[in-house]
């Protein structure tokens, strides 16, 4: 899908966006993307959950190699 996150609400994905989040400098902030998923969810009991990637925050990255370059674990924040 060409991105670090996938979220995911009673097994369809959220959102139709590619390359998300974009390139942040994690020293200055750190972004965050929001979707309507009003259509996705059912009366009763809803899951939510997401595919998580490595991405900038724990990945290898450039071309040293490198790995972990600002954090060593992922970790998804979400709310509905």
């Amino acid at each position: 899908m060409g991105r670090v996150y996938t979220p995911i609400i009673n097994g369809r994905v959220c959102d139709d966006q590619v390359l998300v989040p974009g390139y942040d400098s994690y020293e200055h902030r750190i972004s965050v993307q929001c979707s309507d998923v009003t259509a996705l969810l059912r009366p009763g009991e809803n899951v939510i959950g997401v595919a998580l990637a490595d991405g900038r925050w724990t990945g290898r990255f450039e071309i040293s190699g490198s790995s972990a370059q600002f954090g060593d674990r992922t970790s998804p924040d979400r709310a509905l």
